[in-house]
């Protein structure tokens, strides 16, 4: 009977020992992905090489999140923002089944291993908020620091005349694209703008040489912006200002703004305000790419052409549309998955951002980030990094998962 007692003891303390040990490394594998995520989000305004970024995902973030996810109870993964976010990766992954044989230039495996990847960073996120409840802020702050030192390098650079100069623009010392410089220190500006009128600390009580700061840096990144030369960024400018300064939202002011969407596109359709656009060659290239994309998927218009590993158009890598190039792969099913994806996560974002400052950023940066995305972008499963995925994947994730915690502590309150 002792012998038994204490057989049962032992195996009591050594279940609580692993219990114990295994919470430890989760905590150590959190930390890793916490630090991760914040250099994998700086990446684009710190790492010259796009591959850089690449590899801060494969190693602080995938890795360690392996181990969480072979570790952890799979719960966290019931929840609905995750497989709202995936429905699209995996649908324009399984049109890659009928892409025609002469498109296809790369195996299933390459196309498959993108949307893990996909998977693993939304996890990761999702993991982080639930660990960390301060990462967003801490992530926005460093954010900041880093496209701040990116924009002053950026315009030495240029200035200088030795680098960061594409056809006598600024095109950035970490990124050789004045399209991308331009829209990266645009949305800068507004995150400068953001930190100004709400708080660079939780407080929101900044000492006078923070707030300093933040002015000088907002001015920086529109010299870069101004130097870059790219016309469409002014208007995301305003688009990101807008939803970052707005006042609480409600359900006439909503309906206020989509009426006054629909009457602004009234408008332009009854000035014609398209030949106007037209006068510009870099609009009528793009005019010209969106039309060659339909065009090519007029006999797959329900399932598209099946999403392949580049597919030029009229000479270019892609038609610098989103939704285009997502119509083009994946025909009308792809599409309506893409917009209704937007309108639930725009809708939700609206409403917890009146209890969420944070949460009224991530929503700018996700208005914004698609945008620019109709004038410069191509569908969005890439490899992890770059410019499609600091203005999709990045800010639309850390939105779902805001909501997605926005919407759990409300839910414990009642």
């Amino acid at each position: 009977m002792l012998n038994y007692l204490i057989d049962c003891y032992l195996k009591k303390v050594k279940i609580n020992m692993n219990i114990v040990s295994n919470e430890r490394a989760i905590n150590i594998a959190a930390s890793i992905i916490f630090f991760g995520l914040i250099a994998f989000y700086s990446g684009i305004y710190l790492f010259p090489d796009v591959g850089d970024t690449a590899r801060v995902f494969y190693v602080l973030i995938m890795l360690p999140m392996l181990y969480v996810m072979l570790s952890l109870n799979k719960d966290f993964l019931s929840n609905k923002y995750i497989w709202l976010l995936m429905l699209l990766p995996i649908y324009l992954t399984i049109t890659h089944f009928w892409a025609k044989d002469e498109n296809i230039i790369k195996s299933e495996f390459f196309h498959i291993k993108k949307v893990v990847y996909i998977l693993f960073f939304i996890v990761a996120v999702f993991f982080i908020f639930t660990k960390k409840p301060k990462f967003l802020r801490l992530l926005l702050q460093f954010l900041f620091v880093a496209g701040a030192i990116s924009a002053v390098i950026s315009i030495a650079c240029f200035l200088s005349t030795k680098c960061g100069i594409t056809a006598g623009r600024l095109s950035a010392f970490s990124i050789q694209d004045i399209n991308k410089a331009g829209a990266m220190y645009t949305l800068h500006m507004g995150l400068s703008a953001f930190f100004l009128f709400y708080g660079f600390s939780s407080s929101g009580k900044d000492k006078f040489w923070v707030k300093g700061f933040l002015i000088i840096s907002f001015f920086v990144s529109g010299l870069a912006v101004y130097y870059a030369k790219t016309n469409a960024t002014w208007l995301m400018l305003v688009i990101i200002l807008f939803f970052t300064l707005a006042p609480k939202w409600s359900i006439k002011s909503v309906a206020s703004l989509f009426f006054l969407s629909f009457l602004g596109v009234g408008l332009f359709i009854y000035f014609d305000g398209y030949a106007v656009l037209m006068q510009d060659s870099s609009f009528e290239v793009r005019s010209k790419l969106v039309q060659a994309s339909i065009e090519s998927a007029k006999n797959n218009k329900l399932f598209g052409l099946g999403i392949t590993h580049k597919l030029p158009l009229l000479g270019q890598l892609h038609p610098h549309n989103i939704f285009a190039d997502i119509y083009r792969f994946g025909g009308l099913v792809g599409l309506s998955i893409f917009i209704w994806t937007l309108l639930y996560l725009f809708l939700s974002g609206i409403q917890v951002s009146n209890s969420s400052i944070l949460a009224k950023f991530c929503l700018a940066w996700f208005v914004g980030g698609i945008a620019i995305m109709t004038v410069y972008a191509q569908q969005p499963i890439t490899r992890p990094g770059g410019y499609i995925w600091f203005f999709y994947w990045m800010p639309i994730v850390l939105l779902a998962a805001e909501i997605s915690r926005v919407k759990s502590v409300d839910k414990e309150k009642c």
